[in-house]
This record gives C-alpha cells, sequence and structure tokens, in this order.
C-alpha cells in the first residue's frame, strides 16, 4: 500500500510496520516539510496596515505644507502692496514705477528715481514699512547705481570746491543772503574775498566757495 505524509515519529512507526507487513511505501511521502527559505522570509513584505497607514499620513502632510505655503504667499502679497502704496504717498516719488517682490518677508524693490536725494527717501519709507525683514534697494538713480550716482555728485563737488564758485551781486543782495543761498557762512565769504565791512555793489563779482 502507499502511505501519506506524516510527522517524523509517526514515519518512523510506519517504517517498521512496513518492514514487518512486507508493504511498499514511497521514501519521498516520508520526508519532513522543507523549512522555509533565510532570504525569501527576510524579503517578505510588511503587513498590509502599515502600507495603508503610510498612504493616509503622506497626503495629510502634503495638505499642511499647501497650506503653509499659501498663507506665506499671501502675507508676502499683502507686503508688496504696502510698500508701493507707501511709496506712491510721496510727492517726489509718485510719479516713478517701482517694482516690488517679497520672499518670506525679504523685500527686494527695483525702479529709477532721477536724484540721490530721491534714493535716499526710499530708504527712509522702506525703514517705516511693517512687515519687512530685509531689504534689497536695487533702485538706481539716473539708470546708475546709487552708489555710482553718489560717487559722481561727490566729484564734482571736490572739482568745484577746487576750482572755486563765485556769484555775481545783484542789487538787493546782503552777505547774510549770498552765504545763505550758497550754505557758507558770512565769515568765510568775506575771508575770501577780503572784504573789510558788510556793503556790497550791484555787479560785484565773489567767490563763495
Amino acid at each position: 500500500m502507499r502511505l501519506t505524509s506524516f510527522p517524523p515519529f509517526a514515519a518512523t512507526a510506519c517504517l517498521l510496520v512496513a518492514l514487518l507487513t512486507g508493504c511498499e511505501f514511497d521514501s519521498e511521502t516520508l520526508q519532513p516539510p522543507p523549512a522555509p527559505d533565510p532570504e525569501t522570509a527576510l524579503s517578505a513584505p510588511e503587513p498590509s496596515t502599515q502600507a495603508v497607514d503610510a498612504e493616509r499620513v503622506q497626503p495629510a502632510k502634503m495638505i499642511n505644507a499647501s497650506a503653509r505655503s499659501l498663507e506665506q504667499r499671501l502675507s508676502d502679497a499683502s507686503t508688496e502692496a504696502r510698500v508701493v502704496q507707501a511709496l506712491a504717498k510721496q510727492d517726489d516719488l509718485r510719479l516713478f514705477d517701482f517694482q516690488a517682490t517679497v520672499r518670506s518677508g525679504r523685500l527686494t524693490l527695483s525702479g529709477d528715481v532721477n536724484t540721490t536725494d530721491q534714493h535716499r527717501l526710499i530708504d527712509r519709507v522702506l525703514a517705516r514699512t511693517r512687515g519687512l525683514r530685509a531689504v534689497t534697494n536695487r533702485v538706481t538713480v539716473a539708470g546708475r547705481s546709487a552708489e555710482a550716482a553718489r560717487g559722481m555728485i561727490a566729484e564734482a563737488d571736490s572739482e568745484e570746491a577746487s576750482k572755486g564758485a563765485y556769484y555775481t551781486v545783484r542789487s538787493g543782495d546782503t552777505l547774510w543772503k549770498i552765504a545763505r543761498s550758497h550754505r557758507a557762512s558770512v565769515e568765510r565769504i568775506k575771508n575770501l574775498n577780503e572784504i573789510r565791512g558788510s556793503s556790497l555793489q550791484p555787479g560785484q563779482r565773489i567767490r563763495v566757495r
């Protein structure tokens, strides 16, 4: 007769019975079941519940990140509007077109103005604008960088000072009036022109610097 698979101790008993009775048997049926392959066991997938949990958690994280990003973009857009409005309220700046870009509270301002005084006014306005963490002022002066424009003005003032500046006296002028209009002192003008008194004559050419 043909025997089915049994546990090891049962297989031994069956073997003895078969030998005593002369029955035929298949040796393969008496072999114990094979042991699991270690490599196969290590590569077995994790329980499906963990994969389901990961799928549930990941979208929640992505939604939170998107919400924070949207909130920051709205805040930056509001700050850009405040910057443009603050500049437009200044009489000396409202005619110029400025481009304000804010990223996480950091402003980059571009545009072009006519004078260095207007450029300094921009800096003062931005210093009073709330919501700015940092400011990069890239506004140019007559097409040049602010640093280059200030350098040219300083060079021109130095050249004028070296050559001297002169003024032709008009009717009604006084030393005090001339000194005030040329940002000088009365004593300075008197010393430059060796004036002893305070009287001036119309048509008289005097040095003011």
